[in-house]
């Protein structure tokens, strides 16, 4: 499958999007695989993309603030390195007012998506375009079994590491040294994404809608590998103190035993198809509950 047919997949999905949006995600690629709102009774929407910045988040829930209902729910997704990216700090200072300026323009022969996908996947000599291809093949064959052998795993595990991790927050570091020898270094980064986090939960609520952080899952290959150092250091006490300022709630599963099994996942990270359901199953009562006490009316 080509980059520009998941591009126009992704595309195809926010030009079905419904009115009166009771839950709402954001998020990047895990949270696209992780949250599957079609089976609840409530009105849902995943506006999770592929290489979605924190950045981006908010931008996108002001394009399209008209369709998301009064005391909506908003899932802001959150991932181990979320407060330690240093690759998309580049990004966002050279192009997110062009990027604000595409999600939030009134152009209606301008797609959004296609433009942010432009800008973060170029279509040439693009590392992620196989990685894509990759997942999307995963994806079409909706696994329920998960038939890879160890050492495809341990390398998968790597590969996250060494590709995705190492690019954004010299993760290995971390790892090999075992201690936070760089955490100084990730000062001002973490400072950084935490007041993006915090502005982003403070506009839901200005919106009447209500902001929940949520933890996604890891397979145990993933969760066992991050050192409980990083974890407490670099995502929960930034969690805690965002959570501290603004009254937000966190909803954690990224320890969650019963979603480590590698059976729930496409290959180490992405949630398959009977990941999907076992994660909403945990997730929807809970929202179910906030919606109706919100005193919203289920598919309504």
């Amino acid at each position: 499958m080509s980059l520009n047919m998941v591009r126009n997949e992704i595309i195809e999905k926010f030009k079905k999007i419904p009115n009166h949006i009771q839950v709402v995600c954001v998020g990047t690629t895990r949270a696209h695989y992780a949250i599957d709102f079609s089976g609840e009774e409530y009105i849902g929407f995943n506006m999770a993309l592929y290489k979605n910045p924190l950045e981006f988040h908010l931008p996108i829930l002001q394009k399209y603030r008209r369709k998301i209902a009064k005391n909506a729910i908003i899932l802001i997704t959150l991932e181990y390195p979320i407060f330690c990216i240093r690759a998309i700090e580049k990004i966002a200072k050279e192009n997110m007012q062009q990027y604000a300026k595409v999600i939030c323009g009134r152009n209606p022969y301008c797609s959004m998506i296609h433009q942010i996908i432009k800008k973060i996947l170029p279509q040439e000599e693009n590392p992620q375009t196989d990685v894509l291809q990759y997942m999307k093949v995963l994806e079409q064959k909706e696994r329920y079994m998960n038939h890879f052998k160890q050492w495809e795993v341990d390398r998968m595990c790597k590969e996250l590491i060494d590709d995705g991790w190492n690019r954004e927050i010299d993760f290995p570091l971390f790892v090999q040294e075992g201690h936070l020898s760089h955490l100084s270094e990730l000062h001002s980064t973490m400072e950084r994404n935490k007041k993006v986090l915090i502005n982003l939960i403070r506009f839901c609520k200005a919106n009447d809608w209500n902001p929940i952080l949520l933890g996604l899952p890891y397979s145990k290959f993933v969760y066992d590998f991050v050192p409980d150092t990083f974890k407490q250091q670099c995502f929960y006490k930034n969690i805690q103190l965002v959570c501290k300022e603004t009254g937000c709630e966190f909803w954690d599963y990224t320890g969650e035993e019963s979603l480590q099994e590698k059976n729930n996942y496409l290959e180490v990270q992405y949630l398959n198809k009977r990941g999907r359901g076992e994660f909403m199953k945990l997730i929807s009562q809970k929202l179910d509950n906030i919606v109706v006490k919100a005193g919203g009316e289920k598919g309504k």
